[in-house]
């Protein structure tokens, strides 16, 4: 089990399926039904993340079912939140408004302020699909200023940690200062004792040393220790300083969040809208705008969490964003991509348009250029060659037609301006065009 999780969370989504039925068949063996709510509640979370909401929906079914004797409330709200969003999916609006309020009436037995927040995003996204917009927007504000909350919770606790730090070493340096003060004041008492000790007999002499030497160490000791209290203090204020550039770091990367959040809601709108346009040409505007909404989220998606939030990977970005482009729009197409794609990160100001150019040239290629075609095959370069950032793009389909030359070609025109490159279109069997970009921005 722990296996399959590692697998699920390295994205190896059939590996891990493909573990769990093996676990399925150990724990039927052996008749531990204890395992059954988790195996099927990780194997529902694999098929959501795979888009195949209908196998989602049997697996948490199967594991609400094992779940009812359980009293920790925890993994029944994680449930709850999972299927409210695949009914969501599947457009069974009752269903999904149902499930998130047995969500929020288990949250009224044990407070889980997180996954709250979420079955707020639920409910909110079932109204807004209802078109009742009154509820969707209470809603979502109760889902807005739970996000917020916990965000400033959090930052606040660590920002009062650090100040405790710093107020205990403060205190700790006074102390050691009155302690030396003190100390100060016995060494010239003692001093004072000492020219009258030399009147003494000699055989005092050795008990006046000594204690002479006892006094010196203490002194030291207590030097020693107003410089160790100066380090301390030296090193809250560098922490502290730390600390809040981690806390602005934490906030540029909750904005990248937030923006791919925002980015996706507005996605799943126009897909929720674009299920009800019956005008083909119509659907076609909502699914093109759907695709290119989400090649820009999945760029702040791969900047969260990151220290430097201006530069992306080019070789995962364009394999994951071709992925997710075949896994939305051609399910059912044979499409084999070919990629050469250096291994280098670019500025996100070159990122971005070059994304969207992609998006349009795969799209329009799963649209127009292979049709029922077996062999569809698609290549896909992405190099440096003599400071010029080189993107070659071809298919072996039809080749460019009058239907292809719509908004998305002006589009590419348009974001190769932006870049400042150079547009080729060499002659191709199918369809190719290379990008020339001189002036772009790597970052090491």
């Amino acid at each position: 089990i722990n296996v399959a999780i590692i697998e699920s969370n390295q994205n190896k989504y059939h590996t891990a399926l493909t573990r769990y039925n093996q676990i399925l068949n150990l724990v039927d063996s052996i008749g531990y039904e204890g395992l059954y709510a988790s195996i099927y509640s990780n194997r529902g979370k694999i098929h959501y993340k795979l888009k195949k909401f209908e196998s989602t929906l049997k697996d948490l079914e199967k594991a609400q079912m094992y779940l009812q004797s359980s009293k920790d409330i925890s993994p029944k709200m994680t449930l709850q939140v999972l299927l409210a969003n695949t009914l969501l999916y599947l457009e069974k609006y009752g269903e999904a408004l149902e499930a998130a309020k047995l969500g929020l009436e288990l949250d009224e037995i044990q407070s889980y302020p997180e996954r709250r927040m979420h079955l707020y995003e639920s409910i909110s996204h079932v109204y807004y699909a209802l078109e009742k917009i009154d509820s969707a927007d209470h809603y979502n504000d109760r889902y807005q200023e739970l996000r917020d909350s916990l965000f400033n919770i959090e930052t606040q606790s660590k920002v009062e940690e650090v100040r405790a730090k710093y107020q205990i070493a403060e205190k700790d340096k006074a102390y050691s200062e009155l302690q030396l003060a003190e100390s100060n004041q016995r060494n010239l008492a003692i001093s004072r004792s000492k020219l009258a000790a030399e009147k003494e007999a000699e055989r005092n002499l050795f008990i006046a040393l000594a204690a002479i030497s006892i006094l010196i160490g203490a002194a030291l000791f207590y030097r020693n220790r107003i410089k160790q209290n100066k380090e301390q203090i030296l090193k809250a204020k560098i922490d502290l300083n730390e600390e809040l550039l981690a806390q602005k770091e934490a906030m540029i990367s909750e904005i990248h969040h937030r923006v791919k959040n925002n980015l996706q809601l507005v996605a799943s709108m126009l897909a929720l809208q674009a299920r009800k346009v019956t005008d083909k040409q119509s659907k076609a505007l909502f699914e093109a705008s759907q695709s290119r909404l989400e090649s820009m989220s999945l760029i702040h998606q791969n900047l969260y969490g990151k220290s430097d939030y201006e530069k992306v990977n080019i070789l995962s970005y364009s394999r994951e964003l071709c992925d997710q482009i075949l896994t939305n729009y051609a399910p059912n197409l044979s499409i084999n991509i070919q990629y050469d794609i250096e291994d280098m990160t670019l500025h996100i100001d070159t990122v971005v348009p070059l994304g969207l150019i992609l998006n349009e040239l795969l799209t329009n290629s799963i649209k127009y250029a292979f049709d029922e075609q077996k062999n569809a095959q698609i290549a896909l370069i992405i190099r440096e060659e003599s400071d010029t950032l080189i993107m070659r793009y071809s298919d072996n389909g039809k080749g460019m037609q009058e239907e292809r030359m719509g908004f998305g070609t002006q589009l590419i025109k348009s974001l190769a301006r932006q870049l400042k490159s150079e547009l080729i279109e060499p002659e191709s069997n199918g369809y190719a065009l290379e990008l020339r970009i001189r002036k772009y921005e790597r970052i090491e």
